[in-house]
Formats: structure tokens, sequence, C-alpha cells
């Protein structure tokens, strides 16, 4: 086989397992759709046999940070309020309740739920492209990509409509590629993890203030 044609074989194959993957949790989601003990222990089950099979080291320790790295992180934050700004501007219906909402109080929850998603896509996901020599050009957007697709699933969930579920699976592309950057160039998931938990605070707390 040709040098050039095992990346891409390797990508369809990523591909293939993200789909398999989230026919899998889709399909929990609706099984277990009244008792979420049981779909969020399915999940973690889930995340535990992908680190089983990938054993993906933990890469905690990040590299010292430089003027590129502290850049795309701050592209973080300004992405959030450009991201709640069009909102508002456009006028279109999200399914935040702003009046109800405390950050504070959410923020365990998020850390939680941006920890995982992390774990999944910017260590599992990417150290198994990156063993199979995939360059980090096509890893990043990679897993930008499959990163994005995953919040198509808010269409199952109530107060979510189309539009905003489209729009917002279209802008995570990029957040996916500034987070990818960020686990790039720091070598380190939790970085990732640090800029996706701002992202979310910075886009709650603009919309909220602005709305």
């Amino acid at each position: 086989m040709d040098a050039t044609q095992a990346p891409r074989r390797h990508l369809l194959h990523f591909y293939l397992i993200v789909a398999g993957f989230y026919a899998l949790l889709f399909g929990l989601r609706l099984m277990f759709k009244d008792n979420a003990p049981a779909a969020t222990g399915a999940l973690l089950a889930t995340i535990v046999a992908g680190v089983y099979a990938v054993r993906p080291g933990w890469n905690l320790v990040p590299r010292r940070p430089d003027a590129s790295q502290l850049l795309v992180m701050a592209a973080v934050p300004a992405s959030a309020v450009a991201a709640a700004s069009g909102l508002v501007i456009l006028g279109i219906a999200t399914p935040y309740d702003t009046l109800q909402l405390d950050l504070l109080a959410v923020m365990p929850l998020m850390l939680a739920i941006t920890g995982i998603e992390e774990l999944l896509f910017r260590q599992i996901a990417y150290r198994w492209l990156e063993r199979r020599q995939v360059p980090t050009r096509a890893i990043v957007p990679a897993t930008a990509l499959a990163w994005a697709c995953a919040h198509a699933g808010g269409a199952l969930a109530p107060g979510y409509t189309m539009l905003f579920v489209l729009l917002q699976s279209l802008f995570l592309i990029w957040i996916g590629v500034l987070l990818g950057e960020l686990r790039r160039r720091s070598g380190s998931w939790p970085v990732a993890w640090i800029g996706h938990a701002a992202y979310n605070a910075s886009f709650l707390y603009v919309f909220a203030l602005i709305r």
C-alpha cells in the first residue's frame, strides 16, 4: 500500500468507528431516555472500553506555553463571545434558560462533561490516529469534525430547534479545531479541557449578559 494511502485508510476507519459509536450512544439515549443513571452508566462503560482498547496514555503534563498557544487559547473565549452575540443578534431560539442559570452551580457538571468529551476526542481519538501515523494536520480537523457531529444529538433533546442544532454543529467544527490545536501545541489533553470549559463558561456568561 502506498504510504500516502495508509493515513486515508486509517481516517476512514476512524470515521466508521465514530459513526458506530454515535449509533450506539444515540440508541442507548433513546433506550434509557427515562433512566438517566442507566444511560450514564452505559456511556461510562463505553468510555472505559475505549480506553482499554486504545490505551492512549495520559499526556497530562503540558509543554511550556509559547505565544502561539496563548493566542489559540485567547481565540476560544473570543469565539464564545462571537457565538453568543450572533445568536442574540439573529434572534435564533436556543434551549438556554438564562433567567434560571446559575453558572457557579452548573460549573462542576460542566467540568465533568467537558472532561469526558476531551478525554474521548482530544486523547483517545487523537492518540489512536497519532499512533497510526496520521499527520496532525489531518488529526486536528478529523477530531474536530467528529466532536462537532456529536452535538447533532441535541436534535433529540427537548427545547432544541433544528436550526440551532445545525448552526451549533457547524460552529463547533471551528471550536474543535482550536481545541485540537491546543492539544497539538501543548501535547496535553487537559489544556484542551481548560479551553473547552472556558468556551462553555464564556458563552453562557455572555449570552446571559446580553440576552
